[in-house]
């Protein structure tokens, strides 16, 4: 009898046999390897992993719930749309099942890989748990549901604004507890079209309210609002051209207009010294 060893095994399988176990090491290492290709941007990593756990054997829609997952952690508002290219993805591969559950999933990996990165959506609600978990608040007065009966005679929703009567949809108002006032979750990124989401808010309340400057200058500068002092700093470059445009304007027209003396004849015309005016040969 001839023992069985790996060259046997290869020669009757006729493929590599990748190492591969759905509930050991493998299985963990090869899942956080295909993770992490996907939020490093490698796409070709990202799909040697896939192709190992498609060839393991690995449960379709375990692979598509790690793709969702992803999209929403690692590249988040910097391109929403991975999102529901993930989703997508997950929904076709368990429609059309394997083998050809691999093109929609490889699709979505390659999408991910390929997008710009953000993970301040995930963080915002990692810190915002572990605050919940640490401290008991209240819910503000104005913030209360108003729609039961006796509710206004507890103050209930009293003084609260609806953004929708105020210009741009937006109004300076309190909404978290009166113990967190100020702290901060979402610190968004200058990435991608989060920052383009940022810097589109962040316009629309300079030119809808002017109590945008006293209050949304605050709120934004300390939550990562990077796209705000791009704004400010591109507003003030033009600004600052059309200023040094006008002077370089009147320095010529005086130069060319006015600086000529009364006794000084030039091209024809004489400047007057008293009210600097060009007369033709004609008229002198």
């Amino acid at each position: 009898s001839k023992e069985i060893t790996m060259d046997v095994l290869r020669s009757v399988a006729g493929n590599a046999l990748q190492r591969y176990d759905k509930k050991g090491d493998y299985h963990y290492d090869i899942v956080s390897a295909f993770i992490k290709s996907m939020r490093g941007s490698d796409a070709d990593a990202a799909l040697h992993y896939l192709a190992r756990m498609l060839e393991g054997g690995e449960d379709v829609r375990f692979i598509a719930r790690r793709i969702v997952i992803c999209a929403a952690e690692d590249v988040g508002n910097a391109d929403p749309q991975a999102l529901v290219v993930a989703n997508a993805a997950a929904q076709a591969a368990h429609f059309v099942g394997l083998p050809e559950a691999q093109i929609p999933l490889a699709q979505a990996v390659c999408y991910i890989a390929n997008a710009p990165k953000s993970n301040s959506c995930y963080m915002g609600i990692f810190n915002a748990r572990q605050e919940v978990r640490s401290i008991n608040t209240r819910v503000p007065k104005h913030l209360r549901d108003a729609h039961y009966p006796g509710a206004k005679q507890f103050g209930h929703g009293l003084g609260y604004k609806y953004p929708h009567d105020y210009p741009g949809g937006w109004v300076e108002q309190q909404y978290l507890p009166d113990e967190l006032v100020g702290h901060k979750y979402y610190y968004p990124k200058d990435i991608g079209e989060e920052s383009r989401l940022l810097l589109r808010f962040n316009v629309a309340y300079v030119f809808t309210d002017t109590v945008f400057f006293a209050g949304g200058f605050r709120r934004f500068s300390g939550n990562g609002g990077g796209a705000f002092f791009i704004f400010v700093f591109v507003l003030i470059f033009i600004l600052v051209f059309i200023v040094v445009l006008i002077i370089i304007l009147d320095i010529w027209f005086r130069r060319y207009y006015y600086a000529c003396r009364a006794d000084k004849v030039s091209n024809g015309n004489v400047c007057k010294s008293v009210n600097h005016e060009f007369m033709p040969d004609a008229e002198r």
